[in-house]
């Protein structure tokens, strides 16, 4: 069932032994073991949380991420980028985590089939809790992932339902098997919020309850 409660600021729901949240708060404030930051192939650009990201993490995660871009470029990769749906891994520099997760996600301004565009940010997400598994059986345990809304400057804002449905949806089918204690998606402003806490809804509670807060009117 629903708050009453317009003040609420954190929405929750248990997968198993994962809690996933839903919270409208500051993601560089939070502490974790991974953050997750939306990107561009070539690990430069996004929205005004990247910047913040880079310049609050000190020049350490930009130079990881030089390094990263050699790394492709030494493997054939003729322009030297990340592909787009793929996720590679950083220290967080100075900020409260150990790694940062940089999942470069489609361009809208890129001319591509729609279907195309859903489908490579499914593969970022998926990259994105693929190397998650992967440092908990081979390298770090990780108990606490941070991300935030799927980014609308690069992704498009017409695709902002969309965006998350689809990060809501494939992170529940994670958590459902996952090891972490905590999943949290991170909302700086009431929209973002909004949109979010109410999928996680729509995605997770019963025809009957739905039906319910309908006819009472309550409110996430």
């Amino acid at each position: 069932m629903l708050s009453r409660s317009k003040l609420q600021k954190t929405m929750k729901k248990k997968i198993n032994n994962t809690n996933l949240f839903i919270t409208k708060s500051d993601a560089l404030k939070e502490r974790g073991d991974m953050l997750i930051n939306w990107t561009v192939p070539r690990l430069n650009g996004g929205d005004a949380f990247f910047f913040r990201l880079h310049e609050e993490g000190s020049s350490t995660i930009y130079k990881d991420c030089q390094r990263i871009l050699a790394g492709f470029n030494s493997q054939g990769n003729q322009d030297g980028d990340v592909p787009v749906g793929k996720a590679v891994v950083t220290t967080a520099g100075a900020l409260p985590f150990k790694f940062i997760i940089h999942a470069v996600i489609p361009d809208f301004r890129v001319a591509r089939p729609e279907e195309q565009h859903k489908i490579l940010l499914t593969s970022a997400i998926n990259n994105i809790t693929l190397l998650i598994s992967q440092y908990n059986s081979t390298k770090e345990r990780i108990n606490k992932v941070m991300f935030t809304p799927v980014s609308s400057f690069i992704y498009g804002s017409q695709y902002s339902s969309e965006a998350a449905k689809t990060l809501i949806s494939l992170l529940l089918t994670f958590a459902e098997n996952s090891e972490l204690r905590t999943i949290k998606i991170v909302c700086e402003t009431p929209e973002d919020y909004k949109l979010y806490s109410e999928e996680l809804y729509r995605q997770t509670s019963s025809g009957l309850e739905r039906f319910i807060n309908k006819i009472f009117k309550l409110s996430i």
